[in-house]
């Protein structure tokens, strides 16, 4: 026959003692994640816009080529791109229709072309290349309010 087997009582003290140490680790988990989401929560919002809209330049170095009659073969001038960030336009269609009398391109392929980028709203789409000083002076005072 089979003796019954008892859990010696300082043994159901320290289980007791264990249980008791769990539940605080994990309450003390649930508190800090509530208050991460409701109490700091719309300050790590901020701050994660704040990171996805960053802008970094580097200058990259440049320089002149020549062959080895110290002919010149490259040289360097400024190149603008006309971009949109699609996170950052109210008025997609009243942009497009602003931008394509000053640029020559369409309103219907701009607002498509920003469109088929919709999935990264926070990387510039690029919409004209190599874009001369009087269109850029002309965008500029179109962005001004």
């Amino acid at each position: 026959m089979r003796e019954s087997s008892t859990v010696p009582e300082d043994v159901k003290q320290r289980l007791n003692w264990l249980l008791i140490f769990i539940v605080i680790c994990f309450s003390v988990l649930v508190i800090s994640l509530w208050y991460l989401q409701m109490i700091k929560g719309e300050e790590f919002r901020e701050r994660a816009v704040e990171n996805c809209i960053r802008s970094l330049v580097e200058d990259a170095p440049r320089g002149r080529i020549y062959d080895r009659q110290e002919e010149l073969l490259v040289t360097n001038r400024p190149a603008v791109v006309v971009s949109i960030i699609p996170a950052e336009v109210d008025d997609l269609e009243k942009l497009s229709e602003r931008l394509s009398k000053i640029i020559g391109i369409s309103p219907e392929k701009i607002s498509q072309t920003v469109k088929n980028y919709r999935e990264n709203p926070f990387k510039p789409v690029k919409i004209l290349d190599d874009c001369n000083t009087n269109k850029i002076i002309e965008i500029a005072t179109l962005l001004i309010p």
